[in-house]
């Protein structure tokens, strides 16, 4: 990665008084949503979502692996359901109304798609197949979900779950490799390399059709050398970052618009007015927030006390501008989390 010089992006800079050692400690509820510090689960493994107050995560603990849902605002939790045969944890999920669908992968070799009703805390099993390796990608589009699967064959499979019909169809098989899908304003993009090595994007609209189709050869090094972890496509660039942890922000030129080792993207942006936010884990560094467009970069400053350093942050997929921020003290493992406002 250091070996990308990135371009000069002029960042406003917002410093937030923040009081105690909380990255911000009001406790208060504005417009029915909560800001201040939480104290999170003992069971909590890994997190999913957070939409409003409400935040869907991994539970684990002797009673093995389940689905949970945190209140932020009273603290209450509500267990969803077990995953009583799970083995692998699931790749990106997929938001869509209100329901979280995500992937895993079962111990007799199943993939399972779970779709979970965040706020009213149920879960369903909605599709079990067999004959699928590895991780499972899954993206909203067109009111649909979106999964990206590989199969014993050798064949890249785009799946369509279809939630009004609970129908799941093939959108597009290959025996080309696709590596990564994501979705922007109605449309579909996937990338996927050819029998010679060459890496394209490639968008489909809502029909199936292709729209559009441009190579990437500047994006060939975080591809070769680790599978995708995270692809974000926006209105005139894209986002990604692989598995080991190497991370670019370029235009659709190839120019590199903001770059930084090791630099980590929130949770998916769904709000009619996108907004991306960029954290450096491990580190004391402020957020980076890209707008809608890509024209407006901005810096949002954390009052990060001493020996603490960023975990993580997630974005509110119903409200962009609301995020989850993690600190740990490095040398006694101390945590601290808060959902702070980034346009305060």
């Amino acid at each position: 990665m250091r070996k990308y010089i990135g371009i000069l992006v002029v960042l406003v800079y917002a410093i937030f008084a923040l009081t105690g050692c909380a990255v911000l400690n009001t406790d208060e509820v504005t417009d029915g949503l909560f800001y201040g510090e939480v104290e999170l689960p003992n069971d909590l493994f890994s997190i999913k979502a957070l939409y409003n107050n409400s935040l869907a995560y991994l539970t684990e603990n002797d009673a093995g692996v389940g689905v949970s849902v945190f209140d932020v605002n009273t603290g209450k939790v509500v267990e969803v359901c077990r995953l009583e045969d799970h083995l692998m944890s699931p790749a990106n999920c997929a938001f869509l109304d209100g329901t979280l669908y995500f992937n895993y992968m079962s111990n007799d070799g199943l993939r399972k798609m779970i779709a979970v009703d965040v706020q009213h805390a149920t879960a369903e099993t909605v599709i079990t197949e067999e004959g699928i390796n590895g991780l499972v990608y899954s993206v909203p589009c067109c009111g649909n979900i979106f999964s990206l699967k590989h199969n014993g064959d050798g064949l890249s499979i785009i799946e369509c779950y279809v939630p009004q019909e609970e129908t799941a169809n093939v959108f597009l098989s290959t025996d080309e490799s696709i590596h990564a899908i994501s979705s922007f304003d109605g449309q579909l993009y996937i990338i996927m390399s050819d029998k010679d090595g060459k890496y394209f994007v490639r968008q489909y609209d809502g029909k199936g059709e292709i729209a559009k189709s441009f190579e990437i050869p500047y994006a060939s090094s975080i591809l070769n050398n680790s599978q995708v972890n995270h692809f974000q496509m926006m209105e005139n660039a894209f986002y990604l970052i692989n598995f080991s942890s190497q991370s670019v922000l370029f235009d659709l030129d190839g120019g590199i618009l903001e770059l930084a080792e090791d630099w980590s993207i929130a949770t998916d942006s769904f709000g009619e007015s996108p907004q991306y936010v960029f954290f450096l884990r491990d580190s004391d560094k402020e957020l980076i927030i890209c707008e809608e467009g890509l024209d407006e970069f901005r810096e949002y400053g954390l009052d990060i006390p001493e020996d603490y350093v960023i975990r993580f942050v997630y974005s509110d997929l119903n409200n962009p501008q609301r995020v989850m921020v993690s600190l740990i003290n490095t040398e006694t493992g101390d945590e601290i989390v808060s959902v702070v406002d980034t346009d305060s």
